[in-house]
This record gives structure tokens, sequence and C-alpha cells, in this order.
């Protein structure tokens, strides 16, 4: 509950007598019939019909304390916070509630007393309750629009503070804002849909981690599936390179022994050799065969020697013969060869002395034509013979030099060729 403001406590103080022995003493109030006061707060004493105002100065022997007959604390805070509240209708027939927050300050504490301003909040409530206006503000609006309502309520208030101030006496009181509080259905209602929401986002939430834990179970049981693979595939690739390592090694045992039986063979071919009679002593020694079957082979043996000899001096023969016949070749080829060459170099030189002939003919008939041009023309009586014999064989010259740059060349290829051919050799036959 509140504390009460501006008058934070009345008392009635009751006559005081005289003290002392047969009442002779003088008067004096007991402690216990003041109220204590804080350093922000007076004592309003009423004495004689008129309210006297003790900031602490006075004590229980005074004269006014003693003849007072009420006493009043009064508060003395500068600003003191000070709330009212007043409800409002809306459009769907619930309740807006207003809350004003003044600032209150005491200005004259026995006027305070004297007028009975001992709650300040009903004061500030009247003086609300005063405009009619403000109970309308919220008829166009429902409970849910309670955020337009407050800016109205608020605009309201503060115009009509403006314009029409609290009055309050030995008070002065300030609108400090103005609220409109959450109705309680609107509360609940944003409760409600709070929880909802969060209990959508919470089972969202689970749902997800649900998901991502499942996601991440399929990925683990993946992964051992792949780790159970490539461990399958590895030990199978050991148990490959293992058969190849045993087989290899079957195979260079084998090698090995084949290379020993290679080296003995060997051995026993050099200490025999093609001797069949060593052979067959050799195999009679290890007991093999017997003297009889060791003689018959003996004797097959020398038969197919003699064979043998007879067949290598007949083959013999038959190369000898065959050299004798690729020479002869040779030599029948080579003379055709030369005789070849021999007609060959006689006709390049018979097409040679043509050649010549036809080039001293080619510069009798030039010079013979030059001749004609120039006695065609009269330049014959112009020039000595030496001058016409120099001019005819510049120009003879040059005609020639060109005659012979368009003639056919001589056929020194044919002849290099025919020379370069090589004898008949043995690889042709």
């Amino acid at each position: 509950m509140p504390k009460p403001y501006p008058i934070i406590e009345s008392r009635i103080l009751p006559p005081v007598g005289r003290s002392g022995l047969f009442g002779l003493g003088d008067r004096k109030r007991d402690w216990a019939d003041l109220p204590p006061i804080k350093a922000d707060q007076a004592q309003v004493y009423l004495v004689d019909g008129r309210h006297v105002v003790d900031r602490g100065r006075l004590g229980p022997g005074d004269d006014i304390v003693v003849r007072a007959t009420h006493v009043s604390v009064v508060d003395l805070t500068t600003n003191r916070g000070v709330s009212v509240e007043l409800t409002i209708p809306s459009a769907d027939a619930k309740q807006f509630t207003v809350r004003a927050n003044f600032l209150c300050t005491v200005l004259e504490p026995d006027k305070i007393v004297k007028c009975g301003q001992g709650d300040a909040a009903t004061v500030l409530l009247d003086y609300l309750r005063g405009y009619q206006r403000l109970f309308q503000l919220g008829l166009d609006y429902k409970i849910s629009a309670v955020n337009e309502v407050r800016l109205l309520v608020q605009s309201q208030l503060e115009s009509y503070h403006k314009h029409v101030p609290p009055q309050a006496p030995g008070m002065r009181a300030v609108l400090a804002s103005t609220e409109v509080l959450t109705p309680d259905e609107l509360v609940a209602f944003h409760d409600s849909r709070f929880k909802n929401e969060q209990r959508y986002l919470t089972e969202s939430a689970q749902a997800q981690y649900e998901m991502e834990l499942q996601r991440l179970k399929a990925a683990h049981a993946e992964q051992l599936e792949l780790q159970k693979k490539s461990y399958e595939l590895k030990l199978a690739e050991q148990q490959y390179n293992l058969d190849m390592a045993r087989q290899l090694g079957r195979q260079q045992m084998t090698a090995s022994e084949n290379r020993f039986a290679a080296d003995q063979a060997r051995r026993l071919r050099s200490e025999i050799g093609d001797d069949p009679t060593t052979a067959a002593y050799f195999a009679l020694q290890r007991n093999e065969g017997s003297a009889e079957q060791i003689a018959a082979d003996l004797q097959q043996a020398q038969a197919e020697v003699e064979a043998r000899r007879r067949e290598l001096q007949d083959r013999e023969f038959e190369l000898r013969m065959a050299e004798r016949k690729r020479q002869w070749a040779r030599e029948d080829r080579e003379f055709e060869l030369e005789k070849a060459e021999r007609d060959r170099r006689r006709a390049l030189e018979d097409r040679a002395a043509d050649w010549e002939r036809e080039d001293r003919l080619r510069v009798f008939a030039s010079r013979l034509d030059v001749m004609k041009e120039l006695a065609k023309h009269g330049h014959l009586d112009e020039v000595s013979i030496d001058e016409l014999d120099r001019l005819m064989d510049r120009l003879v010259g040059q005609a020639t030099s060109k005659t012979e740059l368009g003639a056919p060349a001589e056929p020194k290829g044919e002849l290099a060729e025919a020379e370069g051919d090589e004898p008949f050799s043995e690889e042709e036959d």
C-alpha cells in the first residue's frame, strides 16, 4: 500500500497539565505525543484556530507545542512522483486503463493542512475526471488497438494539462508522463501467442535437431561403410600382394632349379661333348642302360656321324659351285655395264659436237643479220672495219650469251649417273 502524500501523519494532541509538586511547575508535552519527522518533512500545529509550521525548531516545552490541539506531518520532497489510474471504455465493451504520472511539490504546508489536502492522488484523480473528453477517446478503438489509444490519450492529456493545469492548494503538480496500460486480455493473448511461437520454435529446433542427428547418423554409417570397404579393399590388396609374392617366390625357385639343371646339363655336356662313346660310357657308369643297348646306341651314333659327314661334304661342294656361278654372272654383268657406259659416252660426245656446230651456225647467222641491218640503215660507210668487227663481236657475243642461256644444258647428269652406277655385287644376285 503506498504511503499517504503529502500529509504523512496526523495526531490530535491532548491537553497538557502543569508538572511538579502541587501542579506548580511548567507545562511540557511528552515526546511520545509528538510524531517524529525527517529532514524533508515539517510539522504543522493547530494553535488557537491558526496553523503554525515547524521545521524541527520547536521542542515539547514550547508554548506553541503545549497549546496545540492537533499536529500533522507534511512531506516537503521536491518533485515527488504521484501516479493515478482511471479506466476509459473501448469499442468492444472493455476498458483501457490510463495512468497519469505527476511531479508534486508542497509549497505551503499550512495551507495543505488547512484545506485538508491529505491525499494528492485523490485530488489529481478528480482533476483527470474533470476532463470529460478523456472518457470518449477509446470509444472508436478495440482493445487490441492499444497503441493508437496511447498516442491519442497522451496528446489529449498534454493539451488538457497545458490549458487547464491542476489546482491543488499549497501544492504544485506537473504532468510528467501518460501511460495506457496493456489490457490483461491482450497481455494474456500475447503471452499465449508468445508461448505458441516459443513452442513452435522449440519444436522446429527439435525437429531440425532430430533431422541433423539423423543426417549425422547416416553420414556416420556411410563413413563406417566406406571405412569398412576401404579396409576390405586394403586387406584384399595385401592378400593379392602376398599371393603375388608367393607366386614370385615359386617362380624364382623354379627359375633357380632350372638354372641349376641347365648348369648341370652344361657341365655334363662340357664333360661329354659330342662324343657318343663317352656318353655311352657315362650312361653305363650311371646304370642308365644295359651293355647291349649301349653298344647298339654306339653303332647307331657312329652311323649317324658318318652320314652327317657325307652330308656336310655334299653341302660344301654345292656351296662352292653356287659361289662360282655367282662370280661368272657378276663378271658378265660388269662387262655389259662397261659396254653400255662406253656407248653412252660416245653418244654424249656426238651430241656435244652437234651442239657446237649449231652454235657456230647461229653466231654466223647473227653476224650476217647485224651486217644486213647496218647496211640497210647506211651505217657501214660511217665506221671502220675494226670498229665494225668490235661492234659485231660485242653484239653477237651478247646474242650468243642469251642463246646459250636459253639452250638446253649438256647432259652431264646422265654421264654422272652412268659413272655413279655400282658394279654387280653378290647381294644383287
